[in-house]
Protein backbone atom coordinates (compact mmCIF):
# COMPACT_ATOMS: atom_id res chain seq x y z
CA UNK A 1 0.00 0.00 0.00
CA UNK A 2 2.88 2.34 0.75
CA UNK A 3 4.40 1.54 -2.62
CA UNK A 4 1.13 2.41 -4.32
CA UNK A 5 0.98 5.65 -2.36
CA UNK A 6 4.51 6.58 -3.41
CA UNK A 7 3.69 5.91 -7.03
CA UNK A 8 0.59 8.03 -6.78
CA UNK A 9 2.54 10.88 -5.22
CA UNK A 10 5.27 10.62 -7.86
CA UNK A 11 2.67 10.67 -10.62
CA UNK A 12 0.94 13.64 -9.05
CA UNK A 13 4.24 15.51 -8.71
CA UNK A 14 5.07 14.80 -12.36
CA UNK A 15 1.64 16.12 -13.43
CA UNK A 16 2.21 19.27 -11.41
CA UNK A 17 5.60 19.79 -13.05
CA UNK A 18 4.09 19.27 -16.50
CA UNK A 19 1.34 21.78 -15.74
CA UNK A 20 3.83 24.38 -14.49
CA UNK A 21 6.12 24.07 -17.51
CA UNK A 22 3.14 24.00 -19.86
CA UNK A 23 1.89 27.24 -18.36
CA UNK A 24 5.31 28.80 -18.91
CA UNK A 25 5.20 27.58 -22.52
CA UNK A 26 1.75 29.17 -23.00
CA UNK A 27 2.80 32.46 -21.40
CA UNK A 28 6.04 32.86 -23.36
CA UNK A 29 6.05 35.98 -25.49
CA UNK A 30 7.90 34.63 -28.54
CA UNK A 31 8.44 31.37 -30.35
CA UNK A 32 12.15 31.63 -29.58
CA UNK A 33 11.37 31.67 -25.87
CA UNK A 34 8.97 28.75 -26.25
CA UNK A 35 11.66 26.81 -28.09
CA UNK A 36 14.09 27.37 -25.22
CA UNK A 37 11.47 26.10 -22.76
CA UNK A 38 10.91 22.96 -24.82
CA UNK A 39 14.66 22.32 -25.09
CA UNK A 40 15.05 22.72 -21.32
CA UNK A 41 12.02 20.59 -20.41
CA UNK A 42 11.56 18.18 -23.30
CA UNK A 43 11.03 15.29 -20.88
CA UNK A 44 7.93 17.06 -19.58
CA UNK A 45 6.51 18.94 -22.58
CA UNK A 46 6.97 16.08 -25.05
CA UNK A 47 5.38 13.49 -22.79
CA UNK A 48 2.00 11.79 -23.19
CA UNK A 49 0.91 13.56 -20.02
CA UNK A 50 1.57 16.96 -21.62
CA UNK A 51 -0.40 16.05 -24.72
CA UNK A 52 -3.29 14.83 -22.57
CA UNK A 53 -3.18 18.07 -20.57
CA UNK A 54 -3.48 20.19 -23.73
CA UNK A 55 -6.31 18.00 -25.03
CA UNK A 56 -8.22 18.44 -21.76
CA UNK A 57 -7.56 22.19 -21.78
CA UNK A 58 -8.93 22.43 -25.33
CA UNK A 59 -12.10 20.71 -24.16
CA UNK A 60 -12.37 23.04 -21.19
CA UNK A 61 -12.23 26.11 -23.45
CA UNK A 62 -14.43 24.69 -26.22
CA UNK A 63 -16.70 27.74 -25.99
CA UNK A 64 -13.86 30.13 -26.84
CA UNK A 65 -12.74 29.60 -30.50
CA UNK A 66 -9.81 32.01 -30.17
CA UNK A 67 -8.29 30.14 -27.23
CA UNK A 68 -8.97 26.75 -28.82
CA UNK A 69 -7.22 27.84 -32.02
CA UNK A 70 -4.16 28.94 -30.07
CA UNK A 71 -4.08 25.77 -27.97
CA UNK A 72 -4.35 23.59 -31.07
CA UNK A 73 -1.47 25.54 -32.57
CA UNK A 74 0.67 24.87 -29.49
CA UNK A 75 -0.29 21.20 -29.53
CA UNK A 76 0.69 20.91 -33.20
CA UNK A 77 4.13 22.38 -32.47
CA UNK A 78 4.76 19.97 -29.60
CA UNK A 79 3.57 17.03 -31.69
CA UNK A 80 5.97 18.07 -34.46
CA UNK A 81 8.75 18.28 -31.88
CA UNK A 82 8.11 14.66 -30.99
CA UNK A 83 7.92 13.52 -34.62
CA UNK A 84 10.43 15.71 -36.46
CA UNK A 85 12.69 17.16 -33.79
CA UNK A 86 12.61 20.48 -31.95
CA UNK A 87 14.57 22.55 -34.49
CA UNK A 88 12.51 21.43 -37.46
CA UNK A 89 9.24 21.97 -35.58
CA UNK A 90 10.00 25.56 -34.67
CA UNK A 91 11.41 26.80 -37.99
CA UNK A 92 7.97 27.41 -39.47
CA UNK A 93 6.91 29.35 -36.37
CA UNK A 94 9.60 31.98 -36.56
CA UNK A 95 8.14 35.22 -37.79
CA UNK A 96 9.42 36.13 -41.25
CA UNK A 97 8.69 39.31 -43.11
CA UNK A 98 10.41 41.45 -45.69
CA UNK A 99 11.22 44.18 -43.21
CA UNK A 100 11.86 42.10 -40.10
CA UNK A 101 14.86 39.87 -39.65
CA UNK A 102 15.19 36.87 -37.38
CA UNK A 103 17.48 36.73 -34.41
CA UNK A 104 20.81 34.95 -34.44
CA UNK A 105 19.25 32.21 -32.34
CA UNK A 106 16.56 31.64 -34.93
CA UNK A 107 19.08 31.55 -37.77
CA UNK A 108 21.18 29.04 -35.85
CA UNK A 109 18.08 26.90 -35.38
CA UNK A 110 17.37 26.94 -39.12
CA UNK A 111 20.97 26.03 -39.96
CA UNK A 112 20.93 23.21 -37.41
CA UNK A 113 17.66 21.86 -38.80
CA UNK A 114 19.08 22.00 -42.34
CA UNK A 115 22.11 19.96 -41.29
CA UNK A 116 19.88 16.91 -40.79
CA UNK A 117 19.02 14.92 -43.96
CA UNK A 118 15.33 15.37 -44.75
CA UNK A 119 12.98 12.63 -45.94
CA UNK A 120 11.19 13.31 -49.22
CA UNK A 121 7.99 14.56 -47.57
CA UNK A 122 10.01 17.22 -45.69
CA UNK A 123 11.83 18.57 -48.75
CA UNK A 124 9.30 21.40 -49.36
CA UNK A 125 9.86 22.53 -45.76
CA UNK A 126 13.61 22.41 -46.35
CA UNK A 127 13.19 24.65 -49.40
CA UNK A 128 11.31 27.18 -47.25
CA UNK A 129 13.97 27.03 -44.54
CA UNK A 130 16.76 27.70 -47.04
CA UNK A 131 14.91 30.68 -48.48
CA UNK A 132 14.18 32.01 -45.01
CA UNK A 133 17.81 31.70 -43.94
CA UNK A 134 19.09 33.39 -47.10
CA UNK A 135 17.12 36.50 -46.15
CA UNK A 136 19.22 36.72 -43.00
CA UNK A 137 22.68 36.11 -44.42
CA UNK A 138 24.87 38.77 -45.99
CA UNK A 139 27.07 37.41 -48.78
CA UNK A 140 29.89 39.79 -47.93
CA UNK A 141 29.79 39.07 -44.18
CA UNK A 142 29.08 35.32 -44.25
CA UNK A 143 30.07 34.10 -47.72
CA UNK A 144 30.47 30.42 -46.85
CA UNK A 145 27.07 30.19 -45.14
CA UNK A 146 25.51 32.13 -48.02
CA UNK A 147 27.01 29.76 -50.60
CA UNK A 148 26.13 26.66 -48.57
CA UNK A 149 22.50 27.78 -48.36
CA UNK A 150 22.35 28.40 -52.11
CA UNK A 151 23.85 24.98 -52.80
CA UNK A 152 21.48 23.28 -50.40
CA UNK A 153 18.49 25.16 -51.81
CA UNK A 154 19.50 24.07 -55.30
CA UNK A 155 19.77 20.45 -54.20
CA UNK A 156 16.43 20.61 -52.36
CA UNK A 157 14.67 22.11 -55.36
CA UNK A 158 15.90 19.24 -57.53
CA UNK A 159 14.29 16.79 -55.09
CA UNK A 160 11.17 18.86 -54.39
CA UNK A 161 8.04 16.78 -55.08
CA UNK A 162 5.91 19.93 -55.05
CA UNK A 163 5.66 22.74 -57.58
CA UNK A 164 6.45 22.86 -61.26
CA UNK A 165 9.45 20.69 -62.24
CA UNK A 166 10.66 23.12 -64.89
CA UNK A 167 10.58 26.06 -62.47
CA UNK A 168 12.21 24.02 -59.71
CA UNK A 169 15.01 22.92 -62.04
CA UNK A 170 15.57 26.41 -63.41
CA UNK A 171 15.79 27.82 -59.88
CA UNK A 172 18.07 24.98 -58.80
CA UNK A 173 20.52 25.83 -61.59
CA UNK A 174 20.44 29.49 -60.58
CA UNK A 175 21.15 28.76 -56.91
CA UNK A 176 23.97 26.33 -57.74
CA UNK A 177 25.56 28.96 -59.95
CA UNK A 178 25.23 31.46 -57.10
CA UNK A 179 27.05 29.04 -54.81
CA UNK A 180 29.92 28.77 -57.30
CA UNK A 181 30.55 32.49 -56.93
CA UNK A 182 32.02 31.62 -53.53
CA UNK A 183 32.89 27.94 -53.86
CA UNK A 184 35.91 27.94 -56.17
CA UNK A 185 38.00 24.89 -57.00
CA UNK A 186 41.08 26.53 -55.53
CA UNK A 187 39.50 27.53 -52.22
CA UNK A 188 37.10 24.67 -51.45
CA UNK A 189 37.53 21.92 -54.06
CA UNK A 190 35.17 19.41 -52.41
CA UNK A 191 32.25 21.86 -52.20
CA UNK A 192 32.99 23.10 -55.72
CA UNK A 193 32.90 19.55 -57.07
CA UNK A 194 29.67 18.74 -55.23
CA UNK A 195 27.94 21.76 -56.75
CA UNK A 196 29.26 20.75 -60.18
CA UNK A 197 27.71 17.33 -59.56
CA UNK A 198 24.40 18.97 -58.64
CA UNK A 199 24.49 21.09 -61.78
CA UNK A 200 25.07 17.96 -63.84
CA UNK A 201 21.94 16.41 -62.34
CA UNK A 202 20.01 19.64 -62.87
CA UNK A 203 20.83 19.84 -66.59
CA UNK A 204 20.09 16.14 -67.10
CA UNK A 205 16.60 16.68 -65.69
CA UNK A 206 16.02 20.12 -67.21
CA UNK A 207 12.81 20.00 -69.29
CA UNK A 208 13.46 23.46 -70.72
CA UNK A 209 15.60 24.32 -73.73
CA UNK A 210 17.32 22.01 -76.18
CA UNK A 211 17.64 18.48 -74.81
CA UNK A 212 20.95 17.74 -76.53
CA UNK A 213 22.46 20.99 -75.30
CA UNK A 214 21.27 20.33 -71.73
CA UNK A 215 22.88 16.90 -71.76
CA UNK A 216 26.12 18.35 -73.11
CA UNK A 217 26.19 20.83 -70.23
CA UNK A 218 25.41 18.07 -67.75
CA UNK A 219 28.32 15.99 -69.05
CA UNK A 220 30.62 18.99 -68.80
CA UNK A 221 29.67 19.52 -65.15
CA UNK A 222 30.11 15.83 -64.34
CA UNK A 223 33.60 15.88 -65.86
CA UNK A 224 34.44 18.95 -63.77
CA UNK A 225 33.25 17.16 -60.64
CA UNK A 226 35.50 14.22 -61.52
CA UNK A 227 38.51 16.54 -61.56
CA UNK A 228 38.19 16.51 -57.76
CA UNK A 229 36.20 13.35 -57.08
CA UNK A 230 38.81 10.85 -58.18
CA UNK A 231 38.63 7.11 -57.59
CA UNK A 232 41.50 7.31 -55.10
CA UNK A 233 40.45 10.31 -53.00
CA UNK A 234 36.64 10.18 -53.09
CA UNK A 235 35.70 6.65 -54.18
CA UNK A 236 32.01 6.86 -53.25
CA UNK A 237 31.48 10.25 -54.92
CA UNK A 238 33.50 9.07 -57.92
CA UNK A 239 31.17 6.09 -58.38
CA UNK A 240 28.07 8.30 -58.10
CA UNK A 241 29.32 10.83 -60.64
CA UNK A 242 30.50 8.12 -63.03
CA UNK A 243 27.12 6.42 -62.87
CA UNK A 244 25.27 9.64 -63.69
CA UNK A 245 27.80 10.53 -66.38
CA UNK A 246 27.28 7.17 -68.06
CA UNK A 247 23.51 7.67 -67.92
CA UNK A 248 23.88 11.12 -69.50
CA UNK A 249 25.94 9.70 -72.38
CA UNK A 250 23.34 6.98 -72.85
CA UNK A 251 20.59 9.60 -73.10
CA UNK A 252 22.66 11.47 -75.68
CA UNK A 253 23.00 8.32 -77.77
CA UNK A 254 19.24 7.87 -77.73
CA UNK A 255 18.59 11.28 -79.27
CA UNK A 256 21.71 11.63 -81.41
CA UNK A 257 20.66 11.20 -85.03
CA UNK A 258 23.30 13.37 -86.70
CA UNK A 259 26.56 12.23 -85.22
CA UNK A 260 26.80 15.20 -82.83
CA UNK A 261 27.87 12.93 -79.99
CA UNK A 262 30.73 11.40 -81.98
CA UNK A 263 31.89 14.87 -82.98
CA UNK A 264 31.75 16.04 -79.37
CA UNK A 265 33.68 13.02 -78.10
CA UNK A 266 36.36 13.39 -80.77
CA UNK A 267 36.80 17.05 -79.89
CA UNK A 268 37.05 16.24 -76.17
CA UNK A 269 39.60 13.50 -76.91
CA UNK A 270 41.70 15.77 -79.10
CA UNK A 271 41.71 18.42 -76.35
CA UNK A 272 42.46 15.93 -73.56
CA UNK A 273 43.04 12.24 -74.38
CA UNK A 274 42.48 11.27 -70.75
CA UNK A 275 39.02 12.86 -70.60
CA UNK A 276 37.14 10.11 -72.47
Amino acid sequence: MKLFSRRQKKKQLFSQEVAAVMQAFFDAGTWVERKRIVEAHSDLLLSDAADKLIANTIKAYSDDPRVVRRLKDYREVLTNCRCNGINAAFVDRFRLSEDASLTTTELDSILEALSTPAPLHNIPRQVEMCRAALKLVDETQQPEIWATLHAQLGNSLLQNPQGNQAENTEQAIHHCQQALEVFTREAVPEQWAMVQFQLGDAFVNNPLGDRFSNLQQAIQHYHQALEVFTRETYPESWVSVQRNLEAAYHKLLQIDATGKLITMLLKRYSDDPSAV
